[in-house]
């Protein structure tokens, strides 16, 4: 079973909007290999760290260099997701849809008058 990430991308980006989440997505996709990479270096490092862990005889300088790469390696998945992240909260947002008469949208209350609605 492969493991997951402690923080999943999806996840992060629920808490924005969803033009935001859309381009997070698309940005994500667009970057793949290189979060794969990441990820695989990640894993490699946990890999390493847990070899280190179970040698005989134990090497304490092994361990804390095999736990520096994972701190690099987390690190880095992390700073290429928030890059993702950033990236796409700079993007500008889509305009509001204009009708052909390039009237704007209608408010609430007009809304509500249109629909047959009574307003207060």
């Amino acid at each position: 079973m492969a493991a997951r990430p402690a923080v999943s991308p999806a996840r992060t980006a629920t808490r924005f909007s969803p033009e935001v989440r859309k381009e997070f997505r698309s940005i994500r996709l667009a970057n793949c290999p290189r979060t794969l990479a990441a990820l695989r270096e990640l894993r490699i490092a946990r890999a390493n760290l847990a070899a280190a862990q179970q040698a005989s005889p134990f090497d304490e300088a092994a361990v804390k260099d095999a736990m520096a790469a994972v701190r690099t390696a987390t690190t880095n998945v992390q700073a290429k997701v928030q890059d993702y992240l950033l990236t796409a909260l700079k993007r500008p947002s889509p305009l509001p849809e204009v009708d052909a008469g390039g009237a704007c949208p209608p408010k609430v209350s007009d809304h509500r008058r249109t629909a047959g609605l009574q307003t207060r």
